[in-house]
């Protein structure tokens, strides 16, 4: 029987109490500061890639973002009324039209949006769009809102629009959009679109590939993360909010979808089996990991987690 089984799950689940005070004492030998995370990604490219994991979650709940992840958990995970002084604007991912069980279309935000009376909508972006055209989708829709108090929320590939629209537009971002929420957010490439490039069999196999999925090569090239525009440090508009929300699963955590996909990102750091964590750090904002959750965030923690965000964007951050 064994020759028909098809591996599901990248291994076996493992002693996570002894990984957790492995990564203490790690971390406790190093005595890194709360503004070291680079330091701390470094060290983590020399670790195993479950203690790399676990080492950089206890850094950021530990250290950078103890004070974020605690004003966050001590807020209720209930309904609320806003009556209507906050609008929702979710800027969806990859795949949300096609796919919708994939989630990136934000239903769940959507949906717990308008139980606690804030306003929403979604951002009509093209579900297989290249970054660049929907951004310009994205600019339009801000542009044309009239609404005085808007955030954003973004899933997946579509905090790689927001990012390149505030690259774009600089202090000309509009001043009404107060906050952005980035929910397994791809804010700076992936190396497994730079994957489809890494040779001219590569390349052309996929120039051929990428129509049938409803897309093309130069829409998958922008999501490189070698690509032009990611080699620039975001900067948020002035007074802005952000919050980013990432898995960190270790390698049993990950489900079979994306395990081929996380094993191929371990080769580059710690990642969530769609990115890299390093790309959100460098990024402005407050980060919320989620311990054993991978891109698609398909964990209880992650309802209440929303309701918490939501309050958190009612009340001005």
């Amino acid at each position: 029987m064994s020759i028909f089984w098809r591996q599901s799950f990248g291994s076996a689940p493992i002693d996570e109490i002894r990984l957790a005070s492995d990564a203490e004492e790690i971390l406790a030998a190093h005595t890194f500061a709360a503004d070291q995370s680079k330091d701390v990604l470094a060290l983590c490219k020399t670790l195993e890639e479950n203690t790399a994991t676990a080492v950089l979650y206890r850094h950021l709940v530990g250290t950078r973002h103890r004070e974020f992840v605690a004003d966050i958990d001590a807020r209720p995970a209930r309904g609320f009324n806003v009556q209507g002084n906050t609008k929702l604007l979710v800027v969806p991912g990859f795949f949300y039209v096609e796919h919708p069980d994939i989630g990136s279309g934000g239903d769940v935000v959507l949906a717990t949006g308008v139980a606690c009376g804030f306003e929403v909508s979604r951002v009509p972006l093209r579900s297989l769009g290249a970054i660049s055209e929907n951004a310009d989708i994205l600019r339009a829709t801000l542009v044309a809102e009239t609404h005085p108090n808007v955030w954003l929320v973004s899933f997946s590939k579509g905090a790689a629009e927001i990012r390149l629209l505030m690259q774009q537009m600089g202090e000309n971002f509009p001043a009404n959009v107060r906050g952005w929420i980035s929910i397994s957010g791809i804010v700076g490439g992936t190396p497994l679109a730079t994957m489809k490039f890494r040779s001219g069999l590569h390349r052309l196999a996929n120039k051929a590939f990428f129509p049938l999925l409803g897309t093309s090569a130069g829409a998958i090239s922008e999501m490189r993360h070698d690509h032009a525009f990611w080699q620039t440090d975001l900067v948020l508009p002035h007074n802005m909010q952000c919050v980013h929300v990432v898995g960190m699963p270790l390698v049993s955590h990950v489900q079979p979808l994306l395990v081929k996909r996380y094993q191929q990102l371990s080769e580059y750091g710690v990642n969530d089996g769609m990115s890299l964590l390093q790309s959100t750090i460098a990024t402005p904002g407050s980060i919320y990991p989620i311990w054993g959750a991978d891109h698609m965030l398909r964990t209880p923690a992650l309802s209440p987690l929303i309701y918490r965000l939501l309050n958190f964007a009612a009340n001005g951050g």
